[in-house]
């Protein structure tokens, strides 16, 4: 693989006339950053630095450098607007002293920090070869290559080349995010800290953004330092540590096990994402909280893998999982373990006013509501192993989201896994794939009569990252009735169906999955027959008959079986109704006169509340439906 050098973040010049500081205060203010980073990081290095260990530091740069984020705040008083190529100008030692401070936290602990000779670079991506680190954005990275949320940037695809490289077996990466100093009187600086072992597959062994600050530093400064802050609520770990000790007790696997964390939201829905600071101090949160050694453990993303393009997801069946790919035995080998952790972000808007701020922590916690996580074994075909949906927030505001409340909805129609019970019609060791029908059928009526929807899944195609977002905040406004009223557009509306019906059916894998039921989770191999026959096959001997099964199949038996790997299909439709107190939106709300009427003859009212679920199963082998009902949500029937 080529490498190509990256000049190292620290240009060591001679301070200029321009500087400020005075000789006798140089040496006072170099010490207090070795030392406040050499305190920081050794609680760090007594933990996990091992003797013999040899530790790769690298600097990342400036954290979150070209990445916007969701919320504003407010502060009575703020820094000055830190850059730091040009602090590192003013102070040209801070970088030697600052990861000097590391290797003595190291050495300490017998082990061995690393002098590098030159960085290993960030991407041999032409367009981010740089002769310094902070000229680019991961943001950018991530929306340009359509790559996996969060992947490491460095330019491997394994650990173990890696580490025959620099004859390494642990990675230090780090950031220096803010500075606030006084003369030679106090200093504080926000680091990301992140420590991986090259030697277990890249496990995640610490990953913080913390604020370190020397012993003179004011109590009232440390607001300088805002640092974003989420945290997950005692009881609410403790339910999922409880939950998946649970599933892997009944898994038979004694210990823990690893797994890599994996961004799914709104991207097979919708085509793209938002990159925002807020997304990595999630996936930060989510890491750090849920890892534990007798459970789980979190492996950095190396391998450089892509979510579908925006065709694959306009033709797939609705509600894959987004990673391109054909099966998940091709992801247990690029990210080398078994099981993936897939986790999808509850939002309580897309922007908007922090208001939640003490000391030096910006609360997200009214902002981003839960995760909603599926563990997947991806030796067993994609098996949804755990569902569980993790809340971050209070039952109130919970009890109060659109989408909340549509996932808790179908979550809790016990009376579908009853009936399933009662007439036995699926074995606990079938597998089964969820398909919302309703969902196919109005995606071929879009296709085939509204040009719009394919627009839908170009919305975000190559555009800039605010741009994204914006279209992402205009759709939310949409989830909510008191707000809809601010968005204009029949594509606003259509994509509010597709984020409702992503939340209903992720409750319904979530029942399934809890009653013991071998459901899997969707990948690359379901194509639709309504979108793949419309578009690509008109004319000769095409089918659109939107009474056929909604796969791309010829014919049922042994041969589909092995294409799809499943026994069974599962079926369903749900059917909204009006909610009492109005809490709910139909088309003529956003959409134009000549498309709203039609629109309705498919969704007539997006609303969480549901009357009726037509469900039904079907024999892969035979084509034959084992079991059909309409259940009478209101009626218990």
């Amino acid at each position: 693989m080529r490498k190509m050098a990256i000049s190292v973040i620290a240009v060591l010049i001679l301070l200029t006339s321009c500087t400020t500081v005075q000789q006798n205060e140089i040496s006072s203010y170099y010490s207090m950053v070795y030392d406040i980073w050499y305190d920081a990081f050794s609680p760090v290095a007594e933990e996990h630095i091992k003797t013999g260990d040899r530790v790769l530091i690298i600097s990342m740069g400036q954290g979150f450098n070209g990445t916007m984020a969701r919320y504003e705040f407010k502060q009575d008083e703020t820094a000055e607007a830190f850059v730091l190529p040009k602090y590192l100008d003013d102070r040209p030692f801070f970088t030697e002293y600052f990861e000097k401070g590391l290797v003595k936290s190291i050495i300490d602990n017998q082990g061995r920090g690393f002098e590098k000779l030159t960085l290993p670079p960030p991407s041999s991506d032409p367009k981010l070869a740089s002769d310094v680190l902070s000229d680019w954005s991961l943001a950018d990275w991530y929306i340009d290559e359509d790559l996996v949320f969060n992947t490491n940037p460095l330019d491997f695809e394994d650990w173990e080349e890696l580490k025959k490289t620099y004859n390494v077996n642990k990675v230090l990466m780090y950031t220096v995010n803010r500075v606030v100093e006084k003369d030679n009187d106090y200093l504080g600086i926000q680091v990301g800290v992140k420590l991986i072992d090259a030697d277990e597959k890249g496990l995640i062994l610490h990953d913080t953004i913390e604020n370190v600050v020397s012993v003179d530093y004011p109590d009232d400064k440390m607001k300088l330092l805002h640092r974003y802050y989420l945290d997950v609520p005692s009881e609410s770990l403790t339910g999922f540590q409880d939950k998946l000790s649970e599933v892997l007790s009944d898994e038979g696997i004694r210990g823990g096990i690893d797994a890599v964390m994996i961004k799914n939201d709104d991207i097979s829905t919708l085509g793209n994402y938002p990159v925002t600071i807020e997304d990595f101090i999630l996936e930060q949160t989510l890491t750090n909280s849920l890892t534990s050694g007798d459970t789980l453990n979190i492996l950095e993303k190396l391998s450089k893998r892509q979510y579908k393009k925006n065709w694959q997801l306009s033709n797939a069946i609705f509600n894959l999982n987004p990673l391109m790919g054909g099966e998940y035995s091709e992801f247990e080998g690029y990210y080398n373990t078994q099981y993936m952790l897939s986790y999808k972000t509850l939002f309580a808007e897309q922007t908007g006013e922090i208001k939640e701020i003490s000391d030096d922590k910006v609360e997200l916690n009214k902002k981003i509501l839960g995760v909603h996580l599926k563990l997947i074994d991806m030796a067993d075909h994609g098996r949804i192993v755990m569902s569980h949906f993790l809340p971050l927030a209070s039952q109130n505001d919970l009890d109060s989201n659109f989408l909340y409340k549509s996932f808790n909805r179908v979550n809790e129609l016990s009376l579908i896994t009853d009936a399933l019970e009662e007439q036995s019609v699926l074995a606990d060791s079938e597998k089964a794939v969820v398909i919302n029908e309703r969902m196919e059928i109005f995606k071929h009526h879009l296709l085939s009569n509204y040009s719009a929807y394919e627009y839908m899944f170009n919305l975000f195609k190559n555009p800039k990252n605010a741009a994204i977002l914006t279209e992402y905040e205009k759709l939310y406004k949409l989830l909510d009735s008191e707000t809809a009223g601010q968005t204009n557009g029949d594509i606003y509306y259509i994509m509010a169906t597709h984020i409702m019906n992503s939340w209903f059916e992720e409750g319904l894998n979530n029942l399934l999955v809890n009653q013991g039921y071998y459901v899997v989770d969707k990948l690359e191999s379901f194509y639709s027959r309504y979108l793949i026959t419309e578009k690509y096959k008109r004319g000769g001997n095409a089918s659109t008959n939107i009474f056929l099964s909604p796969l791309l199949l010829e014919e049922w038996g042994s041969d589909i079986k092995d294409v799809y790997d499943i026994d069974k299909i599962l079926y369903y439709i749900p059917m909204e109704k009006a909610v009492k107190d109005g809490d709910f939106v139909t088309p003529g709300t956003v959409a134009s006169q000549t498309t709203s009427g039609e629109i309705s003859q498919y969704y007539p009212i997006l609303s969480y509340e549901l009357e009726k679920m037509l469900f039904s199963i079907l024999d892969i082998q035979t084509g034959d439906y084992l079991f059909n009902r309409n259940f009478d949500l209101e009626g218990g029937n």
